[in-house]
């Protein structure tokens, strides 16, 4: 597995939203693992290969914090990715105040999956069965 914050993969396509846009458009990991890790490194050399044989798990996170105009491209690559066979986690946290920093526009490939803290009843249940 690889887990990358969603900033920083867009940090390694370029500076500016213009210059990640037009990257978002192609094969944007390859590009990435290069830019981020170096393009004659092991590294690269070795989640390329590892992209390219279906065996990397990328865990993205924190994409609510990818600017509004660049979040619908990321999610449509993910999705992309997701397409083509690759397997991809990336999580959006919801702010505390109860707003929502879901995506409203998520690609078709992509499942929405929302994850809840546990009750006190639940907790306590969980305590007894595990320490007896």
């Amino acid at each position: 597995p690889l887990m990358v914050d969603a900033d920083f993969v867009l940090r390694a396509l370029g500076d500016t939203d213009s210059e990640r846009l037009k990257v978002l458009s192609s094969d944007f990991m390859l590009t990435f693992f290069c830019s981020a890790y170096g393009e004659d490194s092991k590294t690269c050399l070795f989640l390329r290969q590892a992209m390219h044989a279906r065996r990397l798990l990328l865990l993205i996170d924190k994409v609510e914090i990818v600017s509004g105009k660049l979040q619908a491209p990321f999610l449509t690559s993910l999705a992309g990715l997701v397409a083509a066979g690759h397997r991809v986690v990336a999580t959006v946290r919801t702010s505390l105040s109860g707003k929502d920093a879901i995506p409203r526009a998520i690609p078709c490939h992509l499942r929405t999956l929302q994850v809840v803290g546990l009750n006190l009843r639940v907790r306590s249940w969980l305590a007894e069965r595990s320490l007896g």
